[in-house]
């Protein structure tokens, strides 16, 4: 999640024409145009998604500790700069969360401030 993620996109692209190929041509065609308007993240929902698909992994953390933070030795900037974007950009509320959240996790010895 904090990596490098050069072979993410044909990864993903090789797994959304697997999945694609399984289904009836028009679900198929809908399917990858919901995908891509996703992956563009323009739309006001597909900003609403991606903000919970990024605050999921991140509220994951949290609940558990900080487990992969500590085993990855991931500081707390890089959780600001991998989350607020999409977050704060779907759903501005939940990054206010977020940041406390954040905090939290620094004041209890579960994420390393930097």
């Amino acid at each position: 999640m904090y990596g490098d993620l050069n072979s993410k996109k044909p990864k993903e692209a090789a797994a959304l024409e697997r999945l694609s190929s399984l289904l009836p041509n028009d679900v198929a065609g809908e399917f990858k145009n919901i995908w891509n308007e996703f992956e563009e993240g323009e739309s006001i929902e597909a900003k609403y998604v991606s903000a919970l698909d990024r605050f999921l992994p991140f509220y994951s953390n949290v609940l558990n500790q900080g487990y992969s933070w500590k085993n990855h030795s991931i500081h707390s900037r890089q959780v600001i700069e991998k989350n607020k974007p999409p977050i704060e950009a779907g759903l501005a509320p939940l990054w206010e969360v977020a940041k406390r959240m954040i905090d939290e996790a620094v004041n209890q010895g579960h994420l390393e401030r930097s």
